[in-house]
């Protein structure tokens, strides 16, 4: 209401067009973008993984139940360099196999 009594009377400033502002382009070529990846990435080294040595397959009391006495004589002797004594049961046998295990450890 206010503004169509100040038009009426004159007192409005008059409008004025301004003209719109030009954006300079900012578009770049392909080969400009390409030159400043370039410039702005660094080489990437890899290096190879070192590779660990294999674990040693640890044989279990349910493995060692299924071999004889003489096979897990022979297995101790060969992994861990142990004589079993193989006069005793193999439930003892088994046993002395899997403390020289943990000893090999």
């Amino acid at each position: 209401m206010f503004t169509a009594i100040k038009k009426m009377l004159g007192i409005e400033k008059p409008l004025v067009l301004e003209e719109p502002v030009v954006k300079q382009s900012t578009t770049t070529t392909a080969k400009e973008k390409i030159e400043k990846a370039k410039s702005t990435t660094k080489p990437v080294t890899v290096k190879a993984k070192a590779e660990a040595a294999p674990k040693p397959k640890r044989e279990t009391r349910k493995s060692l139940e299924k071999m004889t006495k003489t096979q897990i004589d022979e297995l101790a002797a060969e992994l861990f360099g142990a004589q079993l004594d193989r006069r005793k049961t193999k439930t003892d046998m088994i046993e002395a196999f899997m403390d020289a295990q943990k000893k090999a450890k």
